[in-house]
């Protein structure tokens, strides 16, 4: 397979992209992306596996994760952590979803969203645990000004200058 149409079909459709492969003479199979190994320095296509497939049948995957909306959360000066990017889901192969989008909208501070609130498709089985935190609003961090002043007050007071060794103190010298 050429390298620029492989490019073409992962940038598109992601490693579960569905290829029907033309074999020549042996006909032609529907296939998925096993394992794809990438130069790391030029980021070419080194290699690439895949596996022969039926659209009907169940296989374990992973799918990533897009998060839509704006959060009220983050609006009013919280912090958005996105915490698990992809989930590990079962279902049949010409059903597997491109992405799984999460709605971030009606989150405020302090609110997260776990794996077990997201509603997989019909069919679909998702096999991370259910209490793995996917996104939360944090509140964010501030340190008062007069705490960073007295921080670098003790950092300047512990930078004095190193004794020298061989050289007389000016105590010792009196």
């Amino acid at each position: 397979m050429p390298e620029l149409s492989l490019h073409r079909l992962l940038g598109s459709g992601g490693e579960n992209v569905i290829i029907n492969m033309d074999l020549g003479k042996g006909g032609s199979e529907t296939v998925m992306v096993k394992e794809v190994q990438i130069d790391p320095v030029t980021r070419g296509i080194l290699h690439a596996d895949f596996v022969r497939v039926s659209l009907e049948e169940r296989v374990t995957t992973h799918v990533p994760i897009t998060l839509v909306g704006a959060s009220s959360g983050v609006s009013e000066g919280g912090v958005q952590e996105f915490l698990l990017r992809e989930l590990q889901v079962e279902c049949q192969v010409g059903r597997i979803p491109e992405h799984i989008e999460i709605d971030v909208s009606p989150l405020d501070i302090g609110d997260q969203i776990r794996v077990a609130d997201i509603k997989p498709q019909e069919g679909m089985r998702i096999f991370d645990d259910p209490t793995t935190i996917v996104v939360t609003i944090v509140a964010p961090t501030v340190r008062e000004a007069e705490e960073v002043m007295e921080e670098e007050v003790v950092i300047k007071e512990e930078e004095k200058e190193p004794e020298v060794i061989g050289e007389k103190r000016a105590e010792e010298e009196e």
